[in-house]
């Protein structure tokens, strides 16, 4: 959940200067996107993928430091201490739907699912450990770090001491309605983060094309349908992190206080909208204050030749931007001294094998391109909060969700969106991309089958707990089972539309 800290509470002269500190990193972060020489002749791509470990009881297993101490540095802790997340190296652009990204996932699946064994530990890739329960997550649940136990802080800080009231219904009437103390639900949300490296004045096109394609991703991909035993929303992931982080007061909620997890306010027109709105709306959680002063790297360093040549690195900014969750997230780095933008897409839940993985990046990546390309944008031809009111739906019901699309009148079933006008919009973008015709057929065609047979993650995961149930299993034993039994499938390689459910 963003870069560590060496701090877990702060002063009002630490908030006081950071504020002003970081509004000196916006004014060079302007000028730097004005001046500085962006690293976006050869575009990359690059995902996140986060983990969760189960005992041989499919139950959470808090043993991240102990798995982490038989993997490489590309692994790294999450925020629960049954979580992982391995990054997957930057690569170009082109090969973001290609058998050589799914043997690379492959790889790295199978290489924490060996560390996993050696600890006595499973690895499973899926939106929400079905298996948890509150009480997984109270005691000794939290990661080393002090970034995660001063996040949990400031957190309760920003809303006068008070923990997060969730309130999820799912649609037969199962319901999670309950009080927690902290941010240790957000734990039990493990996704697919896709990054996408863009020049500054084409960041905005694509993080739009990215807001407007949210929904579909989400119908698409939905795998995480139970949390603490009930069955809610396709991806519950979604409102569960959204509430948990929230840090306003019901009556900040009631004022329209924008909350800090969040899927947008508005179309961008540069990147910059979304770091201005940073500052400008949100106080910030983790006011660190560095040596480097402010104004080092700043707009003068920042020219060609000066200070060698290096992008100012913003190291209050970045810190700032991350505590502001956003589904499509901006993100500003330096590599070897020269800055790059990225387009980091956080909607997409872990899982369930790396042939759907896969899928998922053809259609975000393929969709991407073209509609970059599109003149006239697509998005101005539907309001942002037809864009936000499509990703709740999608998120709510999955596959059955029906949803508004810029030249198509009225709501239309997702997978017919997805069949018969959106998937040959990926198609295209793919092949103008680079990728073969063939790889472009196979993994898009995953989701097709998706949407022709009616399963992805989330519906597989219901109908085998509700064909266990009907076997005479209770709730608990049959969620236990078919955790065990997508182990197993995970293991197979073969995406989860061609799982068998439970004979």
């Amino acid at each position: 959940m963003g870069a560590e800290v060496e701090k877990t509470e702060y002063s009002a002269e630490e908030r006081r200067r950071f504020r002003q500190e970081v509004n000196q990193e916006l004014e060079t972060f302007t000028w730097v996107l004005a001046h500085a020489e962006f690293d976006a002749t050869f575009p990359k791509i690059g995902l996140e993928l986060e983990l969760n470990l189960v005992d041989e009881q499919m139950q959470p297993s808090m043993s991240n430091d102990d798995v982490l101490e038989h993997l490489g540095d590309h692994f790294q802790s999450e925020l629960a201490r049954f979580n992982i997340e391995v990054n997957v190296a930057p690569r170009p652009a082109a090969t973001g739907a290609s058998p050589s990204l799914e043997h690379v996932v492959l790889h790295h699946l199978q290489e924490a699912e060996d560390a996993a064994q050696q600890a006595a530990c499973r690895m499973v890739p899926i939106g929400i450990l079905p298996t948890l329960r509150p009480e997984h997550l109270e005691g000794e649940w939290i990661s080393g770090g002090a970034r995660y136990t001063a996040l949990e802080k400031a957190i309760l800080h920003e809303r006068g001491g008070e923990g997060a009231s969730l309130d999820i219904a799912g649609p037969g009437g199962e319901r999670v309605q309950m009080y927690v103390p902290g941010i240790a639900p957000a734990a039990a949300c493990t996704s697919l983060q896709l990054h996408r490296q863009v020049s500054p004045e084409k960041f905005a096109t694509f993080w739009n094309a990215a807001q407007l394609i949210a929904a579909v991703q989400v119908a698409a991909g939905a795998n995480s349908p139970f949390l603490f035993g009930k069955r809610l929303w396709a991806e519950t992931r979604i409102p569960l992190f959204e509430q948990v982080l929230d840090t306003r007061t019901p009556e900040l909620r009631n004022q329209g206080v924008a909350s800090r997890a969040i899927f947008g306010r508005d179309w961008i027109s540069s990147p910059a909208d979304l770091f201005r709105e940073n500052i400008g709306s949100y106080p910030a959680l983790l006011p660190e204050l560095f040596e480097m002063p402010a104004d080092e790297g700043g707009p003068k360093s920042a020219t060609p030749g000066d200070r060698k040549g290096r992008a100012p690195e913003l190291p209050r900014l970045l810190l700032h931007n991350g505590t502001i969750w956003r589904w499509n997230r901006a993100i500003y780095d330096v590599v070897d001294g020269v800055p790059h933008l990225r387009v980091e897409n956080r909607v997409m839940p872990a899982g369930p094998t790396a042939a759907d993985t896969l899928a998922n990046c053809a259609l975000y990546y393929g969709l991407l391109r073209t509609l970059v390309d599109q003149s006239p944008h697509p998005w101005v031809g539907v309001s942002h909060d037809d864009a936000e009111r499509n990703f709740y739906a999608a998120a709510e019901h999955g596959l059955d969700a029906e949803l508004v699309w810029p030249g198509i009148s009225g709501p239309l079933p997702v997978t017919e969106l997805l069949t018969e006008h959106l998937l040959p919009l990926a198609h295209d973008g793919l092949l103008a991309g680079g990728t073969s015709r063939q790889d472009a057929d196979t993994y898009l065609g995953t989701i097709r089958r998706r949407c022709e047979t009616g399963v992805n993650g989330a519906v597989w995961q219901t109908r085998a707990v509700e064909q266990l149930e009907a076997q005479g299993m209770d709730r608990d034993a049959a969620l236990t089972e078919m955790t065990r039994l997508y182990w197993e499938n995970n293991a197979t390689h073969a995406p989860v539309d061609q799982w068998p459910l439970p004979a």
